[in-house]
């Protein structure tokens, strides 16, 4: 094994600003209860353009306080006119639960009754009931909104007539196939909302990882204006960053023995576990993740698939066992596959500090708070930049220093970073792209927009593009749309005929199958959970 590169990352000073008189004085109550007293630069540019009506991209670094940006002005139009609704959408189940706890606690300061709820699969029917009927500001996913909201539009006619502001966290998020089925989401909530419920809602979106956050986001939603705030007047600490090759011949005594920057009391590493002979990069990481959490440093280990998640929690128990036992149940496995209850649980203890590290899918890469962690390892690379950074983000989140920890395999990519760190951190971040005039995918998303409202070439060429007319003609002739029997086909109607009595549930917003598999307790003979093959982080 050999550390090929240690890049340290300086610190950045904060730029704060006093909280904008525009802001309510339930808002700044409510900032304050938080202990928030000033504002950092971005944020209040942000908020000032949202409550001005423009539609909004924060893209700033992560740990950014990019919740704020849209929060508050969110809060205060709701505080402001008691029937104004609000629709977030995050990529992850896990990403919603975060928001949620964090709303609570934001709200605490208003006194008007904002009714909050998580609506997705793990919603139960009575819950959901009480949301479409109650709720004010509603966190949902892209598959909740395609398979059982816009479909359903009808139970959610008192939101969407009154929706101001919809949320889009982690834009960088939706690219590739989930992008552009989500973009032809966006544009069938649009069409909804003008052509049926009269609202017309400003847009916030939220990333830290793209080379192009403004164009990007402009294609998503289909919006012809959008405000760009990159200044980032946000604090960070130190962070030290090390490419770990195990494939190479053992050069180093022990553990960051080279890191002479790095103050290893702060850290408490002294190298004592360092193996004396080459380890495979999966128990490499393990005996890595097993010494992080003997010196008292939360940590996050990041895999790129589930059962890797189970072999380094398994291979870091064991080496546990031997050496300091009373820490194997102070780290477990965070992934897709779990019921909602396990799922809370886990995120409660971590979130709360009775968990010393996780062994996580790209669930916890997003933007959740999962309080002060001192390290990310990565085994392998996980398939961009973006992501690599994403994910090394989850450390130094409360000003302290921190380390990152990259893991290479021995394949091309891997080894390519290891020869050449400067491409890792000193080329760009990759740019995020979408077609949302993909055919295939625009058809099938019609046929949904058909069943939810008949469709107008002369309408809903704006929300469907060029593409549109032709679309229509091959659903028609496959015997999906039947049309009204005028002459002029600008002024055809064009509904929905087809069998299937919700056309969502047949499309996989997440990859091209559709697979479905349904978790069965037998002892119960209870249905736990119906999965796409797919869609495995919507499941976290």
């Amino acid at each position: 094994m050999q550390m090929v590169h240690v890049e340290k990352i300086g610190a950045r000073k904060g730029s704060y600003v006093e909280i904008p008189n525009e802001l309510s004085d339930k808002s700044k109550s409510a900032l304050k209860s938080i202990g928030i007293n000033k504002l950092y630069s971005h944020q209040a540019e942000s908020i000032l353009a949202s409550l001005s009506g423009k539609n909004v991209v924060v893209a700033t670094m992560t740990s950014s306080g990019k919740s704020v940006c849209y929060n508050l002005p969110v809060l205060e139009a709701l505080s402001h006119n008691l029937s104004s609704c609000a629709l977030y959408l995050f990529p992850t189940k896990a990403l919603a639960q975060d928001q949620l706890r964090a709303l609570l606690t934001l709200t605490n300061g208003f006194d008007c009754g904002i009714n909050i709820g998580v609506y997705d699969g793990d919603t139960s029917q009575k819950e959901r009931t009480c949301l479409r009927e109650n709720a004010r500001l509603l966190i949902t996913n892209p598959d909740m909104l395609h398979m059982a909201i816009l479909p359903l539009h009808r139970q959610f006619s008192r939101i969407l007539s009154n929706l101001s502001f919809v949320v889009i966290d982690e834009a960088h998020a939706y690219k590739g196939a989930f992008g552009c089925h989500t973009a032809l989401i966006l544009r069938r909530l649009r069409r909804l909302c003008s052509h049926v419920y009269g609202s017309d809602p400003s847009f916030v979106f939220c990333t830290a990882t793209s080379s192009n956050p403004r164009e990007h986001c402009m294609e998503l939603a289909n919006l012809s204006t959008l405000e760009l705030i990159e200044k980032d007047g946000s604090p960070s600490s130190e962070k030290f960053f090390v490419l770990w090759n195990p494939v190479l011949p053992l050069r180093t005594v022990g553990l960051f023995a080279n890191i002479v920057e790095l103050d290893k009391s702060e850290f408490g590493i002294d190298g004592r576990n360092a193996s004396d002979k080459s380890l495979s990069p999966i128990s490499e990481v393990s005996h890595l993740f097993a010494e992080m959490v003997q010196h008292g440093l939360r940590c996050i280990a990041f895999c790129k698939s589930r059962k890797l998640c189970e072999l380094v929690l398994c291979y870091t128990r064991e080496i546990l066992e031997e050496v300091a036992p009373h820490l194997v149940n102070s780290i477990c496995a965070y992934r897709a596959g779990y019921v909602s209850e396990d799922r809370r649980r886990i995120e409660s203890e971590f979130f709360g500090g009775k968990l010393c590290g996780i062994a996580a899918t790209n669930a916890l890469e997003l933007g959740i708070d999962v309080g002060h962690i001192d390290v990310t390892l990565h085994l392998g690379f996980p398939g961009s930049i973006a992501s690599l950074w994403q994910q090394a983000g989850r450390s130094g989140r409360r000003e302290r220093s921190s380390l990152a920890v990259y893991v290479a395999f021995e394949g091309p990519l891997d080894q390519y970073f290891m020869k050449f760190p400067q491409k890792l951190f000193c080329g760009p971040i990759e740019c995020c792209h979408i077609d949302a005039q993909n055919q295939q995918v625009l058809e099938q998303h019609l046929v949904c927009a058909a069943l939810e409202h008949p469709l107008s070439l002369l309408y809903d060429e704006k929300y469907f593009g060029s593409g549109l007319s032709k679309a229509i003609n091959a659903l028609k002739n496959r015997g999906y749309l039947t049309s009204n029997p005028s002459n002029d086909s600008l002024s055809k109607i064009w509904s929905y005929m087809g069998h299937e009595k919700r056309p969502s549930r047949s499309i996989s917003i997440r990859a091209i199958e559709a697979e479905r598999y349904i978790v069965i307790d037998k002892q119960l003979n209870e249905t736990l959970e119906e999965i796409e093959e797919s869609r495995a982080f919507f499941q976290v």
